[in-house]
């Protein structure tokens, strides 16, 4: 945000032994400290949760709760995907998160969920989203944050997609 010194936004990345790979994007719901504090609460949490193979919707539910109990308001967007490199399968569970994309060649496939943040209400309504990836395949995650509105962001999505030839650190610079 403009005039502010701390990001919003945190992510972390899972590689269980599995053949499992688990990116995880919070954002802390306002500007500034607060909200970094926030999506850092978020990212941390989530990474220990899962790191020790616990379920993602039950880890989901525990971190809205310890967001809600909370002395001051906390909420969050959080993203989790998870992809198996042997199936193929790709999961996303979002909860109040901006959409993400799948280029797929020349196609772009949006992925959304009309769900809240965490941390408002007592029950989560995140949503599991799962498809086949396949190869050459480049999942895009966003934050809110990046662009003003939906246009701007299929703009810039759509110009990414056209650099999946890159490798994903280029394109993520």
């Amino acid at each position: 945000k403009k005039d502010e010194l701390m990001s919003g936004d945190s992510f972390s990345f899972l590689y269980p032994d599995s053949g499992e790979t688990v990116l995880l994007l919070s954002d802390g719901m306002g500007s500034g400290e607060q909200a970094a504090y926030t999506s850092g609460i978020c990212a941390e949490y989530l990474l220990s949760m899962l790191s020790c193979s616990n379920p993602k919707e039950l880890t989901l539910e525990m971190l809205n709760s310890v967001l809600r109990d909370q002395n001051t308001e906390n909420s969050s967007t959080v993203d989790i995907f998870e992809f198996d490199s042997y199936s193929g399968e790709g999961c996303f569970l979002k909860s109040g998160a901006a959409p993400s994309y799948v280029c797929r060649g020349k196609n772009v496939y949006k992925v959304s969920a009309k769900t809240i943040p965490i941390g408002i209400t007592e029950r989560i309504g995140a949503e599991k989203i799962k498809f086949k990836l396949r190869a050459g395949d480049v999942v895009l995650m966003l934050s809110d944050g990046l662009v003003e509105d939906e246009e701007e962001g299929r703009l810039i999505v759509e110009t990414l997609c056209r650099r999946t030839t890159a490798a994903p650190f280029d394109i993520a610079a």
